[in-house]
């Protein structure tokens, strides 16, 4: 995942200081067969099939390391944290004051822009498990990519502490 944000870099900064030699050096990418029997091919900046997470709405995503924890407050105010290698805000979850529907969100996601202005950056769905577990599912927009997590607590985490997991392909 690392190497293939290195190389989407690397192609961007590239084509666009040298846009002509790109092309030409880009030519049929060479396949090899991984040890799992999947095919990976490359080129030289891109690598094409890397396994990518497909979303609910179908539209393919890269799959990300991230890692975050939020906490339930005494006053049921959400406040905490989510990280990837790109990115790593601070958030807050209020309840959704416009929420006339079941199915929109029960709360809003805010950050604050290195000016310390309150962006909305996204949105979270209490839920319940087939187990009976609470969990909050978020959707944030970061880097202007939509990311999917869910909040879950386990047996060992402090009451009203959340981890942050991302969802699976």
């Amino acid at each position: 995942m690392f190497l293939q944000l290195v190389f989407e870099d690397l192609c961007l900064r590239l084509r666009s200081r040298h846009p002509v030699e790109l092309q030409q050096a880009e030519k049929p990418p060479s396949a090899r067969l991984s040890p799992c029997g999947r095919t990976f091919r490359f080129s030289t900046c891109i690598l094409h099939s890397i396994p990518s997470c497909l979303s609910p709405s179908k539209q393919r995503r890269r799959p990300m390391a991230i890692d975050g924890k939020i906490t339930r407050t005494d006053d049921d105010a959400i406040t905490g944290w989510i990280a990837s290698l790109t990115f790593d805000v601070d958030i807050t979850l209020t309840k959704n004051p416009h929420k006339t529907k079941e199915t929109h969100p029960d709360f809003e996601i805010t950050t604050r822009t290195p000016r310390n202005r309150i962006i909305r950056i996204g949105s979270a769905w209490e839920q319940t498990s087939q187990a009976g577990n609470d969990y909050l599912s978020l959707s944030v927009m970061v880097n202007g990519q939509q990311v999917r997590v869910n909040a879950l607590r386990t047996e060992e985490d402090p009451e009203g502490e959340y981890r942050l997991v991302p969802l699976a392909a």
